[in-house]
């Protein structure tokens, strides 16, 4: 194993089992693991848990989290208000290697009644050796803490839409977007 990474764990009632089994597996690599709860299956919200382990990894406290709820939906979109986090809810090991490869996720979401066990441990395994490492996918996620911190204004999005529209263009009779040939690809690396 590389490194050892600090790994923030939250669950809510419906994550709790795999959350648990995820705990041993992780602590078993070696990993520091910050349990951030649930420790019950009585009902809780799964949003509370999916702030807590937003913060761990917004803060740099942690190096990623994993939030476990019924579907995972959920906590992603709850764990995404937390600033510096970029979270995905993953089914399957595709998902998590795009989720870090391409947007540099840092914070993965399962659904414990879309996974099992040995799934969401794979799932995890590719997502925590997973890099975001070519240049075009960097920039984008430049592009994504930029819209988080406010950075886009106006200008900045028409330069954008002037970019956009060199390359394609509205076809009123189609009612649709055509990509133009010939032209410089302005994003590439």
């Amino acid at each position: 194993m590389a490194q050892p990474l600090r790994i923030a764990l939250g669950a809510d009632h419906g994550g709790v089992d795999l959350k648990q089994q995820l705990v041993v597996y992780l602590r078993g690599q070696g990993h520091e693991i910050r349990d951030c709860g649930t420790n019950s299956a009585e009902a809780v919200d799964y949003p509370v848990f999916a702030e807590v382990v937003g913060r761990q990894v917004g803060s740099g406290d942690c190096d990623f989290g994993i939030v476990v709820d019924g579907a995972g939906i959920g906590s992603a979109m709850a764990a995404n208000k937390v600033p510096n986090v970029l979270a995905a809810a993953c089914y399957n090991e595709a998902l998590a290697k795009n989720s870090r490869e391409h947007n540099g996720a840092n914070v993965l979401t399962l659904g414990s009644g879309q996974v099992t066990a040995d799934q969401a441990k794979a799932i995890v395994d590719v997502f925590l050796t997973t890099a975001c490492s070519a240049k075009r996918h960097q920039r984008r996620v430049e592009m994504i803490r930029d819209i988080e911190i406010g950075v886009i204004n106006r200008n900045t999005l028409a330069e954008r839409t002037v970019r956009y529209r060199e390359r394609w263009r509205y076809d009123e009779a189609a009612k649709t977007w055509w990509l133009v040939t010939g032209l410089p690809d302005l994003w590439a690396d």
